[in-house]
């Protein structure tokens, strides 16, 4: 029954009418980033300048960007080229990636907090205070499910599962131990291992997922049979080799 599920699954993907719905989709959400984006970036470019920002002569941020973010952007595109999705996928994947932490992050902040009014984006969506929060939010989420455009084969392998683990033990650590303070508002070190751990691990999740090794190690293993031949002819020591 699973097993004609996937199949049916496999088969709708690969059709007509979800790749035009794709399309459709990856139109609107593209339009979207953009019309958001312009107000989210204008407020980090007032926000912060573009300088290093240091924690006990330590360089810890660059434009108010910090290197855990950076870590996970390069942690999931050099997964991606382990895997075999190629530079350009894995580029995308890893992006990709990052956002979905950013989203998952978002959930498990308002959860924490109880700011539960903040999963739901006000009209305009404003790019400052509270509502920007939202806004930006959504925009991760929007933005992570552009990694439908590198579907190949989804899958849950152990690698998937022991990243899904880290990180909800370090993101509930996080929540639980240190009620989700993070820099500069909390320099402490382990603020910044919790945070690098549930950003990395959370990171991984997307480009782990959309390349799922077994479908690659399928590609790879698979032999050109002549027509006519099944496996056990295959294997049989009285074929007659060319």
């Amino acid at each position: 029954m699973k097993g004609s599920l996937l199949v049916s699954l496999r088969n709708f993907i690969q059709s007509r009418p979800y790749r035009a719905a794709l399309i459709c989709y990856l139109a609107v959400a593209i339009l979207f980033l953009v019309y958001v984006g312009k107000g989210i970036v204008s407020v980090r470019l007032e926000g912060y300048s573009p300088t290093i920002g240091y924690v006990s002569d330590l360089p810890v941020s660059f434009y108010g960007i910090y290197y855990f973010t950076f870590l996970a952007l390069a942690t999931s595109f050099l997964a991606g080229l382990l895997r075999n999705s190629g530079f350009p996928r894995s580029l995308l994947l890893a992006a990709c990636g990052v956002s979905g932490y950013q989203f998952l992050y978002f959930i498990s902040f308002v959860i924490a907090k109880g700011r539960l009014s903040l999963l739901i984006p006000s009209p305009g969506f404003p790019a400052t205070s509270w509502q920007g929060f939202s806004t930006w939010m959504l925009a991760q989420l929007v933005f992570a499910s552009l990694s439908l455009i590198c579907y190949r084969e989804f899958g849950i392998d152990k690698l998937l599962k022991i990243e899904g683990l880290v990180f909800l033990a370090s993101t509930f650590v996080w929540a639980a131990w240190f009620n989700f303070d993070y820099p500069p508002f909390n320099n402490s070190v382990p603020i910044f291992f919790l945070n690098t751990v549930s950003m990395v691990s959370g990171s991984l999740l997307i480009p782990t997922a959309f390349s799922h090794k077994t479908a690659t190690a399928k590609t790879a293993n698979s032999r050109t049979v002549p027509e006519g031949i099944g496996e056990t002819e295959l294997r049989s020591p009285n074929l007659t080799q060319p």
